[in-house]
């Protein structure tokens, strides 16, 4: 028995083993990886160009200024200077001719003025040909509270435009608070005539 199972191994053995090729195939190589080529360019190098020359500044010409143009020689006038005529004055620059002293600015609009009269006229006279425009009337209180009352006459120098210059008291009250105010309404009027010389009375009378 023992023979008959060594004979049905081999049998089987046998019968597999003619299924089977006698030489298993071998994997074909692969194929040889072409060599490296390294290709080395000699290239020459070359020092950076030098930087350009620095520019020269540019010339400025300056023009010519122009001739002066010829004008005509103008006559001389009269310096004036607008200062009180009490002040003592030292010239900066050589003045020929008179010098006129004005108390101010508006005194001299107009250069070289007519010579005023001696006397002042009655700003309400018929001989000055315009009016004095003055503030509303009002009667100061101190003085209405002490009863001072009186008549104050007041000159005064107009100039074209209307201004009054140079107002003071040419005959007083007796009253300052009186004196004061018409001195103030004198110099906050406008005149409405001719320039001149002229004086107004103010009137304080309680009743």
């Amino acid at each position: 028995m023992l023979t008959t199972s060594a004979g049905a191994h081999l049998l089987l053995v046998g019968f597999l083993g003619r299924g089977l090729p006698a030489e298993l195939p071998r994997p074909r190589p692969l194929p040889a990886a072409p060599p490296v080529v390294r290709v080395i360019e000699n290239v020459a190098l070359e020092a950076p160009p030098p930087p350009p020359p620095p520019k020269a500044p540019r010339e400025i010409l300056q023009e010519a200024p122009p001739p002066e143009p010829d004008l005509p020689s103008l006559d001389p006038v009269a310096a004036i200077a607008a200062i009180p005529a009490t002040v003592k004055v030292d010239f900066a620059v050589l003045a020929t001719g008179p010098v006129v002293l004005v108390n101010s600015i508006g005194d001299a609009s107009g250069g070289r003025q007519a010579p005023l009269p001696d006397e002042p006229l009655s700003v309400d006279g018929p001989g000055a040909g315009g009016q004095l425009l003055s503030p509303p009337p009002s009667y100061p209180a101190d003085a209405k509270l002490h009863h001072h009352t009186g008549t104050v006459l007041v000159e005064f120098r107009t100039n074209p435009t209307g201004e009054i210059l140079g107002a003071r008291v040419l005959r007083s009250s007796g009253h300052y608070s009186l004196d004061r105010d018409a001195l103030q309404k004198t110099r906050e009027s406008r005149f409405t005539g001719k320039a001149g010389y002229y004086f107004k009375a103010y009137e304080y009378e309680l009743h």
